[in-house]
């Protein structure tokens, strides 16, 4: 156990990481929305149904209207998209969560083992899980999206599309859309970090509940009258 004074300063720096944690999920999901909707907003100006995200979209090849050609994009469905945005959005609020949690236990001085251990670290394992689904998803999406772009010779996410059969202008999407598979996975790291932190405190906790529950052993022991009597060994 730590002392209320030294339970404190660990709390307080527990804190350093929850708010770095809030802020790259903001940074993450906000980004992907905003890239992703630009791209909608180009599509539906000329068809307002079907799914769009840029997430495994498909290169159908070529099309060309007045000599020039075109790259024919048909973007994926929506759901790998809605699931990267608010699988982000969740993890920004439970980063929130444990960042009020470690503030409380830190003005008030609770001891570094408590009641709520048990709970944080079942948050972080499935904070964590939840964000490390949220990096695959957008890391496998966007390597699909790419490969269909360099497979027709272009740049990916910077080129002349027909993005499901309709003419779009040039978009931009790569540097964005990078950027939140990268915040994903940092947010992943830090999450795994704090949760192993976790179980260490709780394994290191058990095994000195166990050393005390053990019974001392005992030895025999002749006294003057030369009556044996057993009494506890010295430690």
């Amino acid at each position: 156990m730590v002392k209320n004074g030294g339970s404190r300063f660990f709390f307080g720096l527990m804190v350093i990481p929850c708010v770095i944690l809030c802020f790259i999920s903001v940074v993450s999901f906000s980004t992907f929305a905003a890239e992703n909707n630009k791209i909608k907003s180009k599509v539906r100006a000329g068809d307002s149904s079907g799914d769009y995200c840029i997430l495994f979209a498909k290169n159908e090849g070529e099309s060309k209207e007045g000599g020039t050609t075109y790259q024919d994009i048909i973007l994926g469905e929506d759901g790998p998209c809605s699931f990267a945005i608010w699988g982000q959005v969740t993890v920004c609020f439970a980063s929130i969560l444990l960042g009020t949690l470690y503030t409380v236990k830190a003005l008030v001085g609770v001891k570094v083992l408590s009641c709520f251990t048990l709970f944080e670290t079942v948050l972080l394992i499935i904070t964590g899980i939840l964000d490390f689904v949220v990096a695959i998803v957008i890391t496998a999406g966007l390597d699909t999206t790419c490969r269909s772009f360099r497979a027709s010779g272009s740049l990916c996410g910077y080129t002349t599309l027909y993005v499901n059969h309709n003419h779009n202008d040039k978009i931009k999407f790569y540097p964005n859309i990078n950027a939140s598979k990268a915040t994903a996975w940092i947010g992943t790291v830090i999450l795994g970090i704090l949760a192993i932190l976790h179980l260490i405190m709780i394994c290191a906790y058990f095994r000195k509940l166990g050393k005390r529950e053990d019974p001392p052993p005992y030895e025999p022991m002749t006294t003057e009258d030369g009556d044996t009597e057993k009494t506890p060994a010295a430690v």
